[in-house]
């Protein structure tokens, strides 16, 4: 995605949530790029799932999980944890 430095300064909570679910973020001054803001990886990730990946990994892990293992705001909550540390 690119943004003008006007339009980051305005919608800067936007662009960080589209960074967060993987996407960079390019940086734009007078049309020429300036900046780049791409996602961080901790714990040694290599690549970061974007939603519908997301999605997709947790509806084949609870069609693979015998009934009453963990529901699924319960992976979800797992998943952020994870995610902060």
């Amino acid at each position: 995605m690119k943004t003008s430095v006007r339009d980051l300064k305005t919608h800067l909570s936007a662009c960080l949530q589209r960074v967060q679910l993987g996407e960079e973020c390019i940086i734009t001054l007078h049309k020429a790029p300036i900046a780049k803001i791409t996602p961080i990886y901790i714990g040694g990730d290599t690549e970061r799932l974007n939603k519908n990946q997301f999605i997709e990994e947790l509806k084949n892990h609870l069609s693979s999980t015998p009934k009453g293992k963990k529901s699924l705001s319960e992976l979800v909550i797992q998943a952020r944890k994870a995610e902060r540390y």
